[in-house]
C-alpha cells in the first residue's frame, strides 16, 4: 500500500489529494481536501473533505488520480445543484475584494470556487 500526495489549485481553491494505491489489496482510495480556504465547499463535497474508493481501471482511464479528480470536479461543477449555489454566492462577491472573509459557508463560496476550469 503506497500513498502519493498532490496539491493543486481548482477555481481559486488550493486542494490536497492523497491517493493510496491498492488499498486493502483491491481498491484505490482518494482523500480530497480543500486547504486554502480551509474546508471550502467543492462540487463533490459541501464540507471540503471527500473520501472516495474506486477501482484502478477508472483511475487509469483518466490518466491517474490527479486527472480523475480534476475531471470529477469539472463535471460536478456543471450540475444544476452547484450552479444554484453559485448564484447565491454571487451576492457576496462584491465584498470579497474588500477582504471581508469569514469561515461561514455562504461567504467561503464567494471565493470564485464555482468556475469550470479548462
Amino acid at each position: 500500500m503506497t500513498a502519493k500526495f498532490y496539491e493543486f489549485e481548482w477555481c481559486g481553491i488550493r486542494i490536497s489529494l492523497r491517493h493510496i494505491h491498492n488499498y486493502c489489496g483491491v481498491m484505490e482510495h482518494l482523500e480530497i481536501r480543500s486547504i486554502d480556504p480551509e474546508n471550502a465547499p467543492l462540487p463533490i463535497t459541501e464540507t471540503g473533505y471527500k473520501s472516495h474508493f474506486l477501482d484502478a481501471a477508472s483511475l487509469h482511464e483518466y490518466g491517474g488520480a490527479l486527472a480523475y479528480v480534476r475531471a470529477w470536479l469539472t463535471v460536478e461543477a456543471d450540475k444544476a445543484e452547484w450552479q444554484s449555489q453559485k448564484e447565491v454566492a454571487s451576492q457576496y462577491s462584491l465584498f470579497w475584494p474588500l477582504g471581508l472573509y469569514t469561515q461561514s459557508p455562504s461567504v467561503v463560496t464567494a471565493t470564485g470556487a464555482f468556475c469550470i476550469e479548462d
